[in-house]
């Protein structure tokens, strides 16, 4: 639900968020942008499979974990750098929660970045509501708030379908809603649907940002609609709106 630029400014990942923090060092930025850089340039080459891609992801995410529990990072680091950053969601995301709430639509945030980033994100700037669930990587803190960990299984780009199943329990409690609207913004989001029983009743919206004309062909065969280097979230606004007022 993160977009590429908010009002004019970029806004960073998860990942991003956390090289912000003040205690951390400068090797740290450097060496975690040195592996950013060369990850992030695989995940998103046209030219390979998601096979292909799939053992750098899991490197990635390993290189990345050690680099930062290495840092000595704190619970309150998140807290802080949220409040001094450009992370939002996409402009008017905030009315759609509020929608989604008042209707009792149930809205599941499935990310490949850092689960106490995103939660953190929904209390100060918007509201975490009771029908918003989210499954992502988790941080682990000692007793002193200290990072020591991840919880379970990493889950990147390219594996969202078997964490999708891990979470049964969650979806078995939707089994009698019928229609989805997912949204992604890279060919991995598209793997979660196969959790479900209700793939061909799914609306699938694409926002697609990196390298637009090598991926568009694939985007389209994926998706039933493709936004190219859209930050907003009207589309989905007026399909919700729209549902409403028909029910």
């Amino acid at each position: 639900m993160t977009p590429m630029t908010y009002r004019g400014k970029s806004v960073p990942s998860c990942h991003e968020l956390i090289e912000t923090f003040p205690r951390l060092p400068d090797w740290y930025r450097e060496k975690a942008a040195k592996i950013k850089d060369y990850y992030m340039a695989i995940e998103f080459d046209p030219h390979l499979t998601k096979e292909e891609k799939l053992p750098f992801m899991v490197e990635w995410w390993s290189k990345a974990r050690e680099l930062l529990i290495s840092c000595s990072v704190v619970r309150s680091d998140i807290e802080a750098a949220i409040k001094s950053s450009n992370l939002y969601l996409r402009e008017g995301s905030s009315k759609l929660l509020g929608k989604l709430y008042e209707s009792d639509i149930p809205l599941l945030v499935f990310s490949a970045g850092i689960g106490d980033v995103i939660e953190q994100l929904f209390r100060q700037r918007y509201k975490l509501y009771d029908n918003i669930h989210i499954i992502s990587n988790w941080m682990e803190f000692n007793h002193e708030g200290m990072l020591v960990g991840f919880k379970g299984e990493t889950i990147h780009v390219f594996n969202k379908n078997t964490h999708a199943l891990s979470n049964a329990s969650y979806f078995d409690s939707l089994r009698h809603r019928h229609n989805v609207i997912l949204l992604g913004d890279s060919l991995g989001d598209l793997d979660i649907i196969e959790g479900l029983s209700t793939e061909d009743r799914t609306l699938k919206i694409g926002y697609l940002n990196h390298h637009v004309e090598a991926n568009l062909p694939k985007y389209k065969d994926g998706y039933d609609i493709v936004l190219a280097e859209e930050d907003s979230i009207e589309l989905l606004q007026l399909l919700i709106e729209n549902i409403s007022n028909s029910s």
